[in-house]
């Protein structure tokens, strides 16, 4: 195998996401299906994989709702296939392992680290251009996987027919780049470019329904529906059977028969069907920190008496939401507005750890720990030299941001907010506007060390602009931007915030994305309805300049020379000359 210690292979690591492999110690212990569950399932993917000749379809793609076992049958088939699997990609949003342009980067980083071959021809190739990992999708594809194929069959070293598996593109950030990946992978098995099989997992988002249905993808793809049924009841008990029992065996004074099959059959109807629910319960009920097992199994098993009741009376909310609102109920009073803040921080730009996320919430690192420890069933804390934050499953986050779902506990609702009047207004009040330098700001300082200032400042920052977009400009909690220096958080020009990831689920949540204007006579906001459209927060001279480009929120200084520059060449962009 190749050691990834040449320059280029260097260069392409550092563009790609080690994290969504399939034995990164980030995704430990990953889930997988409890032998003799979903046989169906695994045994038609892997014979599929196997015997590629046998059809004519070269991607697979199974897909079905949140929470039903995808990526438990991804990791499982993975690891069945052996020495068949070429590569495979883990997306995860909450986990931030969603960045498209580092999709293609990592395929190929697998396949340099497992083909000394590949790798030589890589290493070379991003050495005479290292502009290669930051092309766009197509042009990565073609010069970091396809062409280095190709020379190798040309000299006489093909790879073999292998399979790569991909898990949760729906998760991927954009749901264009999503489209692109299906049809740079269809068109690769058309033109026979690379040897490769795809096994690709997916929730069925009408877009993607859309693209694998299209003529130039349909004829090359075998649908798999994984469904959510009952059906899978037999499966789940002997999941739920066998995980309580590791857990009485930490517990030599529990009877033979804890749990009663009868309550790993309410577990089970709690679940309707999902595994998710399954897992998380499971989790829940092993934690030696809290009440301990007996009550925590006590805990679930009224939960499922009650949505058995609901059940009964017509109520269509699921097991899964009534179980993550029975976590977030047993999160301690006192932390409960912590918690949230901390859940929202995941969703901010650049908050990739656990050190950053705790600095952005104002929290020492005790502090934080003590806090995340409530949330044990949904999520963990990685250790290591840069501590990490890891969501077991991505459908606690879908009901988190879903305030039809989580109701009082959503995170961009009233949490945005105080997050934003309590913490960080507060915080860049004691920024001095003159720029010292990088590494020192004034009244910034981190409460967890690992973190510098100078990036500490960037995200602050950026995290103060994505949810001014987020929250409703009339709130009176947020008298404090009334009279706020804007200049304070644009203190280093150039950066910038993705503002893809605003939520779109309700209307409940009353917010100004950066599709609307900002509006509002208090701030002096100023909007220029153009094809890039720019903005100007605040008043007097404390302004900051915002210019929106696809998706993208740019700040900078404000001054009226910039500003007229700002003008003529979006103009000139729109309309032509003046």
């Amino acid at each position: 195998m190749a050691a990834p210690s040449s320059l280029g292979l260097c260069i392409l690591l550092e563009k790609s996401i080690p994290g969504a492999s399939l034995d990164s110690s980030a995704r430990y212990p990953p889930p997988r299906c409890h032998p003799g569950t979903r046989a169906e399932y695994i045994e038609k993917l892997t014979m599929w994989g196997r015997n590629a000749n046998s059809h004519p379809e070269r991607i697979a793609w199974m897909m079905g709702l949140a929470a039903v076992g995808k990526s438990a049958i991804a990791q499982t088939c993975a690891e069945d296939l052996g020495d068949k699997l070429a590569a495979a990609f883990f997306f995860s949003r909450p986990n931030n392992r969603d960045d498209p342009n580092r999709f293609f980067t990592s395929i190929s980083h697998q396949l340099a680290v497992k083909y000394d071959s590949f790798a030589d021809i890589i290493d070379r190739s991003i050495i005479r251009n290292p502009t290669l990992v930051n092309k766009a999708l197509p042009h990565q594809f073609q010069n970091l996987i396809a062409n280095p194929i190709q020379q190798l069959q040309c000299e006489g070293k093909g790879l073999p027919e292998l399979v790569i598996v991909v898990d949760g593109l729906d998760e991927c950030a954009d749901a264009q780049a999503q489209n692109d990946i299906v049809k740079i992978i269809a068109q690769s098995t058309r033109k026979q470019s690379t040897p490769f099989l795809w096994i690709i997992f997916s929730r069925p988002e009408p877009h993607l329904i859309g693209v694998f249905n299209s003529f130039e993808v349909k004829p090359a793809t075998l649908p798999i529906e994984l469904r959510v049924s009952r059906e899978v009841d037999g499966d789940i008990a002997m999941f739920v059977a066998y995980q309580l029992r590791e857990t009485a065996r930490k517990h030599p004074q529990f009877p033979l028969s804890w749990p009663s099959e009868q309550e790993v059959w309410e577990i089970v109807d709690l679940s309707d069907g999902l595994f998710a629910c399954a897992e998380a319960a499971s989790r829940f009920i092993d934690d030696d920190d809290s009440a301990g097992p007996e009550a925590q199994l006590r805990d679930v098993l009224r939960l499922a008496r009650e949505h058995s009741a609901q059940k009964r009376r017509g109520n269509s909310s699921t097991g899964l939401d009534g179980f993550y609102t029975l976590v977030m109920e047993r999160v301690p009073p006192k932390q409960l507005q912590t918690v949230l803040w901390i859940l929202l921080a995941t969703r901010m730009p650049h908050i990739d750890d656990a050190i950053y996320n705790a600095n952005l919430v104002g929290l020492s690192e005790l502090q934080f720990r003590n806090a995340c420890r409530s949330l044990h069933s949904v999520m963990k804390i990685i250790s290591g030299s840069y501590p990490m934050l890891h969501f077991y499953h991505s459908s606690f986050m879908d009901f988190l941001e879903d305030p039809a779902r989580s109701k009082r506990f959503c995170i961009w609702s009233d949490c945005a907010v105080t997050l934003l009047a309590n913490v960080l207004v507060p915080r860049f009040d004691k920024v001095q506007v003159r720029r010292i330098n990088d590494e020192y700001m004034p009244g910034l300082t981190p409460t967890w060390e690992g973190h510098s200032p100078g990036s500490f400042y960037l995200d602050l920052s950026r995290a103060f602009f994505k949810l001014l977009v987020l929250v409703d400009s009339g709130d009176d909690r947020l008298r404090a931007l009334n009279d706020f220096d804007f200049r304070k958080v644009s203190l280093r020009s150039g950066w910038w915030v993705n503002t893809r990831t605003v939520p779109q689920k309700s209307e409940l949540i009353r917010r100004v994305t950066i599709k609307t204007p900002l509006w509002s006579d208090r701030w002096g906001i100023w909007f220029k309805s153009l094809q890039r459209p720019a903005y100007v927060v605040g008043h007097g001279g404390k302004k900051a300049l915002l210019v929106a480009v696809h998706g993208n929120l740019h700040i900078q200084p404000y001054s009226r020379s910039s500003n007229r520059k700002l003008l003529e060449h979006m103009h000139r962009e729109t309309h032509g000359s003046w």
